[in-house]
This record gives structure tokens, C-alpha cells and sequence, in this order.
């Protein structure tokens, strides 16, 4: 499965350059809504034979931005494509 995000934004975002933890945080705190699940997803993961998998790859949002400093700044309009479940 793939999840795609698109977000209009009412004002900047702004994010360290390094943000992929901070996605993989609103994801996980999404699934929060079934906790036992979230804490399943994060902790394990599936299991095949000896083989852990987790369950996301992320790729860069994209979107109109500048780069200042450390921070990557997105003006008004942010999507993700490519964050795959392995669900």
C-alpha cells in the first residue's frame, strides 16, 4: 500500500533539513487512535522467519520551498508520495 499526503498550508512550514523522524512521528501518532496497533508497528514490526519488516520508507516532501540555514521552509502547499506500508 502507498500513502499519499497533500497538506495546504494557512502559513510556512518549517522544518529541520533532517525531518524524516518528525513524518514518521505524526504517522505513528496517527495511528495512536489504536494504540496496541501503533505500539505493534513501531516496536515489531511483521515478522517473517527470522526477518523483522517495518513498516514505512520515506522519501523528500515536496512542494515550493527555500532553504535557510538548517531549515527547509515550504511556503504553501506540501505533498509526500512514497511512503509505502507494508500492510
Amino acid at each position: 500500500m502507498q500513502l499519499i499526503i497533500n497538506i495546504n498550508l494557512d502559513k510556512q512550514l518549517i522544518l529541520p533539513l533532517n525531518y524524516n523522524h518528525i513524518v514518521q512521528s505524526i504517522i505513528y501518532r496517527a495511528l495512536s487512535v489504536i494504540p496496541e496497533y501503533a505500539d505493534f508497528i513501531h516496536d515489531n514490526g511483521y515478522m517473517n522467519g527470522n526477518r523483522s519488516y517495518k513498516m514505512f520508507n520515506f522519501g523528500q516532501l515536496k512542494g515550493e520551498y527555500r532553504i535557510e540555514g538548517r531549515n527547509i521552509i515550504f511556503s504553501n502547499f506540501v505533498w509526500k508520495s512514497g511512503a509505502h506500508c507494508q500492510c
